[in-house]
């Protein structure tokens, strides 16, 4: 039997709980995927999976034979890799978790030019405001801001959420620009209310710190309804431009009070911690990071 595609079409069923998703991830028959798993069973004289008409769950050898089917296929991949066998050797399926508005906003843009660039790679892109155990919910690589706790995890900081104060061209024709910080406080201002003090904005400009009371009409913990809110004229709000770009880009906003932003945060790429990384999720770290450095957005660029 050929182990590697047995160990792969493992590795699909485990990850998505279901033959008939492996099989179409797979591109082959749902009998096709029963049959290898199967047959890998009884080549290691043990049982993998339960199955029952409702559900497919890992038996405990099944959990502790998953890790090192894992670490197989990435040797493998890392072997044909070092002789060029698939173009630039770069394939396989690799799972991103980012969080909901910038997964949206930021990595799905970057999905295509990714796999333009490596056609022998698959994404898989989960959206979800709440941290994911990686190794759980079979994740590869999490895109997240801040930091994550976990003895496993290994995170390589790929760019910068830069919050500052940005208005639109609509709300200008009817207030004047604040010109200081202090100004803020005489502004009809949009609270992203993440925070214990969303009244109190916090901003930097070198060495310079204010906190500055403002107050608004409108208050959300959305960061798109915030975007609306801003883009449609209601107020000044204190987001990070990432957010804004395409507006920016535009000159539909603009930012104000030059220089000054409030505390930037890492955005970090996180995987577990692997000896040998696949090369397959390195690759999209180093795209990220590329691009990343190329968007004054997301990069350590002040305004």
């Amino acid at each position: 039997m050929d182990l590697l595609t047995s160990f792969r079409f493992y590795v699909r069923v485990a990850d998505a709980g279901s033959f008939s998703v492996a099989a179409k991830e797979l591109g082959v028959t749902q009998p096709s995927v029963s049959r290898q798993v199967s047959a890998l069973e009884a080549h290691l004289g043990v049982a993998l999976l339960h199955r029952t008409t409702r559900s497919l769950t890992l038996t405990d050898d099944g959990r502790i034979f998953l890790g090192h089917a894992r670490a197989a296929l990435d040797m493998a991949e890392r072997a044909e890799s070092a002789v060029g066998k698939h173009g630039d050797g770069i394939h396989g399926l690799v799972r991103i978790s980012a969080a909901v508005t910038f997964g949206r906003a930021v990595i799905a843009p970057l999905i295509r030019p990714l796999l333009e660039r490596h056609p022998g790679l698959e994404i898989d892109l989960r959206l979800n405001d709440t941290a994911q155990d990686l190794a759980q919910d079979a994740i590869d690589l999490a895109i997240r801001a801040g930091e994550l706790q976990g003895a496993m995890l290994v995170g390589r900081r790929i760019g910068w959420v830069s919050p500052c104060v940005i208005g639109s061209a609509d709300y200008f024709d009817r207030r004047p620009e604040p010109r200081q910080p202090e100004d803020l406080a005489q502004h009809e201002c949009i609270l992203l209310d993440r925070s214990a003090q969303p009244g109190i904005w916090h901003l930097e400009k070198g060495a310079e710190t204010r906190d500055i009371d403002v107050s608004g009409r409108f208050r959300t913990d959305s960061s798109e309804a915030a975007r609306a809110a801003l883009s449609g004229g209601l107020g000044l709000a204190l987001v990070s431009r990432w957010l804004m770009q395409r507006e920016l880009s535009e000159g539909s906003v603009r930012i104000v009070l030059s220089g000054w932003q409030s505390h930037r945060v890492p955005i970090y790429a996180y995987h577990l911690g692997q000896r040998n990384l696949a090369p397959r999720t390195r690759t999209v770290i180093d795209f990220l990071l590329a691009a990343f450095r190329a968007d004054p957005g997301l990069s350590d660029v002040l305004n």
